[in-house]
């Protein structure tokens, strides 16, 4: 009983270790799947309608989502480089507020609360400012199908910026689909 009671024990571990490394093998492999999808439809989320002030640029992830793939093997070609993140150019006076539309999509079918935050502009050099990119509203649930405009304002105040510079932070949007938006305030004299 006593050897019967340790090779099933090993014969336990052994077949557990085998299942433990199985599974983390697709869990790895659907990971790197969702990685990738999720990049793919975060390109797509947002994309600028234009660099004016006050002109929303918006957010679309452009219907369905593809299935998940398996890594490239050799006999598939590489994947393509996701495209550049979209940019939102927002243009002010040193002391103004200057103020720009974000809108905001959800394409799939039912409702998504999405955040959106932003770390303080950078200079040119990329030392933080303290100056604070706003939301209004900053948190909103998107109905199915459907748009919300997130209204984006940014005070200039004469002690933190200087006229002829741009500063820049990038917005991040979480919730259904997770997108990052480049912005640069441009502020002029």
């Amino acid at each position: 009983p006593g050897q019967a009671g340790r090779t099933y024990l090993e014969a336990t571990l052994r077949e557990g270790s085998a299942y433990c490394r199985a599974v983390t093998t697709v869990g790895v492999a659907f990971v790197e799947d969702v990685v990738t999808l999720a990049s793919t439809a975060a390109a797509r989320v947002l994309h600028e309608t234009g660099d004016q002030p006050h002109r929303p640029a918006a957010a679309s992830p452009g219907g369905g989502m593809p299935a998940p793939t398996t890594a490239p093997t050799s006999s598939q070609p590489p994947p393509q480089p996701a495209p550049p993140p979209a940019v939102v150019v927002l243009r002010g006076a040193v002391g103004d507020t200057t103020h720009g539309t974000l809108t905001v999509a959800n394409r799939h079918p039912r409702a998504r609360r999405v955040e959106l935050t932003a770390p303080p502009l950078a200079d040119e050099t990329g030392a933080a400012t303290g100056i604070v990119l706003e939301f209004d509203p900053a948190r909103v649930t998107v109905p199915a199908n459907g748009e919300h405009a997130v209204a984006l304002s940014v005070a200039l105040p004469a002690d933190l910026v200087r006229a002829g510079a741009t500063y820049r932070t990038t917005v991040n949007v979480a919730g259904g689909e997770q997108a990052q938006v480049a912005v640069a305030v441009v502020v002029s004299g």
